[in-house]
């Protein structure tokens, strides 16, 4: 677990830092260019995410998995790792191109589709050597690419909106920082000794797609999960309610960092300790601690605060704040839903993944063309907490059967109980502001949580070692 901690520690300081310029780049594109540019930003960015889950067909993953068991085969996996890439990519942009040109509805596609097309083709190989560097133990190298390209995005679409234009240019921005951030890893893997071209034997790709075909599939359908109901939104209703949408869910995005960065250091760690057959019950009940002492006060304290941190935030968004108020509670299920996913996929039980994966995108789909035509974005907030908690649900059940101590319970209670001492304080100085709410709100948490013992003593001297 000290390792897991080192790595979540490495990659949460620079995710955190990321997710603070991006929510803040939204917010500065909504305020000055409107909700439609934000709307049409946030539908190419998440066309492009669907289509790069698509052509990597889950070899990230499997890369992650395998490199992380057998390092000493990677000059023999990695070139044919690298040229697979290329047939997956080609037709992951014919298909995109076809929706662009034949199914979407947006009225002008040309340029922008073009540059997402290319962030696309980027995009895709920078996820493989991605892959690569985690099994390597590279997550301090990747937590500041990662910060550096989301700066240089962020840096140049300011200046550009300063100089007038608009959504059009800020993806061309997000293409430039993506494609510097891959020539720049290309160049770690090299000084590293990481890099190697050896023979391409194709006739082992067929044992490549065949072991990540689960994870390929469980990770379209997870993808077109969280993301289709952005597409929809604005194929449905337009841009401009895909912004109001979208600018209250960067809000909740951001506050998905910590089980993110978990789950990418926490997945090469539980796939060794499983191949080598040692059981994983403690390291995940304190994992699931620690989700569920952060996840529930965020949903109930964000519910609170809601109305004055959307005016604050978003004066031209009133919708948001309604939207904003549901939209955290999906986080109680999706911070479990990143923690099981996970554990699924590094002890081989991707077809259960496979399953709920496809439940939850049947479920989310059907809801969606109920909710969006009526209810616009808070349809959509609905919608996702009730199929986000369907996801947990199918995950989680097979999940506990190999883990019969997790402790889930007495955490659960014991978290609950702080969230209500915590929501008598925010309501007590709720005349004085949000952030005074806020302040005061996670000092009641965090005294009530140390008393309570909601993290065990060796939880503690984990996190004090990390």
């Amino acid at each position: 677990m000290n390792r897991v901690l080192r790595h979540t520690s490495l990659l949460s300081l620079s995710a955190a830092a990321t997710k603070v310029l991006l929510i803040v780049f939204a917010v500065y594109v909504t305020n000055v260019l409107g909700l439609a540019a934000l709307g049409r930003l946030e539908y190419y960015l998440n066309l492009v995410f669907i289509f790069v889950v698509a052509a990597d067909f889950g070899l990230e993953q499997w890369t992650t998995r395998e490199l992380a068991r057998r390092k000493e085969e990677g000059d023999a996996l990695i070139p044919n790792l690298i040229a697979l890439r290329l047939p997956f990519t080609a037709v992951a942009l014919v298909l995109m191109a076809l929706f662009l040109r034949f199914i979407s509805r947006q009225q002008s596609v040309g340029f922008a589709g073009l540059i997402a097309l290319t962030y696309l083709l980027s995009f895709s190989f920078q996820t493989l050597l991605r892959g690569m560097m985690r099994a390597y133990g590279m997550m301090g190298y990747e937590s500041f690419l990662n910060f550096s390209e989301r700066l240089l995005t962020v840096g140049a679409g300011v200046l550009l909106i300063h100089a007038g234009y608009g959504a059009q240019a800020l993806l061309g921005c997000f293409l430039v920082g993506n494609i510097a951030v891959l020539v720049a890893t290309v160049f770690l893997l090299r000084g590293r000794g990481l890099w190697s071209w050896g023979r391409v034997q194709t006739a082992q790709w067929s044992g490549y797609v065949s072991g990540a075909s689960l994870f390929g599939l469980a990770a379209i359908f997870i993808t077109i999960f969280y993301r289709q109901d952005t597409i929809l939104l604005t194929e449905l209703k337009g841009e401009t309610a895909t912004g109001g949408y979208r600018s209250a869910y960067r809000l909740v995005e951001g506050l998905w960092l910590v089980p993110q960065m978990l789950s990418v250091a926490l997945y090469p760690v539980l796939s060794e300790l499983f191949h080598k057959g040692t059981k994983l019950d403690g390291i995940c009940a304190q994992a699931f601690r620690l989700l569920t002492a952060i996840s529930l006060p965020l949903a109930v304290g964000g519910t609170l605060v809601a109305p004055p941190l959307i005016r604050m935030i978003y004066p031209d968004n009133p919708d948001g704040i309604a939207i904003f108020a549901v939209l955290v509670w999906t986080m109680p299920f999706v911070y479990g839903n990143f923690l099981v996913g996970t554990v699924l996929a590094a002890t081989d039980r991707q077809r259960v993944n496979l399953i709920a994966s496809i439940v939850a995108v049947l479920v989310n789909l059907g809801l969606n063309f109920f909710a969006i035509p009526r209810w616009l974005g808070l349809g959509a907030a609905v919608v996702s907490v009730v199929t986000q908690a369907a996801f947990f649900l199918v995950m989680f059940v097979p999940m506990t059967r190999d883990m019969k101590n997790l402790g889930i319970s007495g955490s659960l209670v014991r978290s609950l109980i702080c969230c209500a001492a915590m929501a008598i304080a925010v309501g007590a100085v709720r005349p004085y502001g949000v952030l005074v709410q806020i302040t005061l709100g996670a000092l009641v948490y965090c005294l009530l949580a140390w008393h309570l013992q909601l993290f065990s003593r060796d939880d503690l001297r984990q996190f004090r070692r990390a």
